[in-house]
């Protein structure tokens, strides 16, 4: 469609259309490519697309697209069915779903900081607040995203305190407690606790490294 009303923009004969068409499509067949490469008939037998089935070829193109994925889509659907009724889902934008299902996509670090509990230090520790401060002001968004996948196996928080499995345990790395040089170590992470055993480290630019 672009192509054509490029042609009507240059002023060509309309005339001359079904011949420009072939020109520059002449190898195109009702066909499609598929999520995974490979090509799929629209129609039962190999047809070309000529200037007078374009249209006929654009709507196949568009009615496959859209359905390529609905085995797949319904059964999401159903999934979610089993939790939501749908008679209640027409309640929420997609926006809103994805927000309860997946969580904010900002990472919320007051929220974090509250549902924290602390295992042999304390959250007036030279080191925690040093881990705030990176989690707040030295990490992205994105930063945040592979840390929390590092702590806890997922990337978004949950929206609510309530909504929280568990709480976000801090842990003294007890290796790096006998040890001298603290900063040698790196950081270990329990996702199936949600814990983060944190060595005590000198300064958060030494953390910021490690982490």
């Amino acid at each position: 469609l672009e192509w054509e009303v490029g042609l009507r923009a240059r002023g060509a004969d309309p005339a001359r259309y079904p011949e420009e068409f072939k020109n520059r499509f002449g190898d195109l067949v009702f066909e499609a490519s598929n999520a995974a490469g490979r090509k799929v008939p629209l129609k039962e037998e190999r047809t070309m697309v000529t200037w007078e089935t374009r249209k006929e070829f654009i709507t196949d193109l568009t009615d496959f697209k859209k359905n390529e994925f609905s085995i797949q889509a319904d059964a999401m659907r159903r999934g979610i069915a089993c939790v939501v009724p749908f008679a209640l889902l027409g309640m929420f934008t997609w926006e809103e779903i994805e927000r309860e299902v997946c969580g904010e996509k900002r990472m919320n670090v007051d929220l974090l900081k509250k549902m924290t509990k602390y295992e042999g230090c304390f959250e007036t520790d030279k080191h925690i607040k040093a881990f705030w401060e990176m989690l707040s002001e030295r990490f992205d968004e994105n930063d945040r995203a592979l840390w929390l996948k590092f702590v806890w196996g997922r990337s978004r928080l949950p929206v609510r305190a309530a909504d929280f499995e568990m709480k976000f345990t801090v842990q003294v790395l007890r290796s790096a407690e006998e040890s001298p040089n603290p900063d040698a170590f790196l950081p270990i992470a329990h996702t199936c606790f949600f814990s983060l055993q944190l060595p005590r480290y000198s300064s958060v630019d030494v953390m910021f490294k490690r982490v």
